[in-house]
């Protein structure tokens, strides 16, 4: 399953789509090795819904990694793990290859609990917007770290805030929020309408 997506991935401009169902991304039958998926250079992914669209990774230490994109959507779509020590979901941006303008939503990251396992861990962007994005079920469920030659934060990623009301109305598919900015200087802004 992991050539198949590493080729739908590769596809520049194109947005792949993840039909319902798993998707086993590592060891494949035969090998010696895991075999992880490329960063993808697609114009984005898509699947059928977080808790349908799932790509099941094993003794792989990276679910997926974005990297070098521009104006990328990342949306509805799961990635589970295993026990693999220091194994992260998904990453964004490297300090060889920063990432610009990528919207995540709807994404579902869980079960990366291996020593040092991370689920959404933030490298280096320029701009990054995650919506309704959630990170449970593993060792670290978020982080911003700078690599060696990067500011600890992107310019701007932005988080939605949801009031306990909205939590349940989102429940119902009547969700409202309010987008927040966190920029370099570490202040917490209210995004601009």
């Amino acid at each position: 399953m992991t050539s198949a997506l590493n080729a739908a991935f590769s596809l520049v401009g194109i947005q792949a789509f993840l039909p319902t169902g798993s998707y086993a991304v590592g060891m494949p039958s035969g090998a010696s090795s895991p075999a992880p998926l490329n960063s993808p250079v697609c114009a984005g992914i898509a699947g059928a819904g977080f808790l349908t669209s799932i790509i099941k990774t094993a003794g792989v230490a990276l679910g997926l990694s974005i990297s070098g994109s521009n104006d990328m959507v990342l949306q509805d779509f799961g990635i589970t793990g295993d026990a693999t020590s220091s194994a992260r979901g998904i990453v964004f941006g490297d300090t060889a290859a920063p990432l610009n303008n990528v919207l995540a939503r709807n994404l579902w990251i869980t079960g990366f609990t291996g020593p040092g396992a991370v689920g959404i861990d933030v490298r280096s962007a320029t701009e990054l917007t995650l919506l309704n994005c959630r990170s449970m079920g593993n060792t670290l469920n978020g982080r911003c770290k700078a690599g060696s030659a990067t500011t600890l934060l992107p310019q701007r990623i932005s988080f939605p805030v949801i009031s306990q009301t909205a939590r349940r109305d989102f429940r119902s598919n009547r969700a409202s929020e309010s987008a927040f900015t966190v920029r370099p200087s570490n202040t917490i802004r209210q995004k601009d309408a």
